[in-house]
């Protein structure tokens, strides 16, 4: 499994001839399972602290914007943040997911996932969490046409009612 940082949002003034008093740059990082998402905050902070000082720019928390006169600043707030997650793939849950997969697509497949779910509230509940959809490579996950066939739909369904009555 690996991390992953990616610039998603780009905010700037009202038309391109007006220079903006406020820019705003959004990106999604993944942290992958087993590593602290503070510690990947910190350096990410470090990292960003360090450019804007070569450029002769403040770097300032959150708290301390609109705190002084107007400057160039910058800052990174993080907006949410869902931990990375694992469950013991030796597990018998896992097992148990692995087992009814099989019997309705043919064979066992395991992979990671660097989407975001819902599996991060069950995991940091200590709950064996297993993450199972309706991808597949002709998805078009997060792009256009973005949409699942209906024979992985009724595949995925069969699995869950296999899992639920086997």
């Amino acid at each position: 499994m690996w991390g992953r940082f990616s610039i998603t949002m780009m905010r700037g003034g009202p038309k391109h001839n007006v220079i903006p008093g406020r820019a705003e740059l959004g990106f999604d990082v993944r942290v992958p399972p087993g590593h602290d998402w503070r510690e990947c905050l910190s350096q990410l902070k470090a990292a960003v602290a360090s450019s804007a000082a070569a450029l002769g720019v403040r770097f300032v928390e959150p708290d301390e914007l609109g705190t002084s006169p107007p400057e160039v600043s910058v800052v990174v707030d993080e907006k949410s943040v869902n931990p990375g997650w694992m469950t013991d793939p030796e597990g018998d849950f896992v097992r148990e997911v692995l087992d009814s997969y099989e019997r309705v697509f043919g064979e066992r497949k395991m992979a990671g996932e660097l989407g975001g779910n819902d599996g991060f509230v069950f995991a940091s509940r200590g709950l064996p969490t297993v993450a199972v959809g309706p991808i597949d490579k002709d998805s078009g996950f997060h792009s256009a046409p973005e949409g699942a066939s209906e024979e992985v739909m009724i595949k995925v369904r069969d699995m869950f009612v296999d899992l639920l009555t086997g």
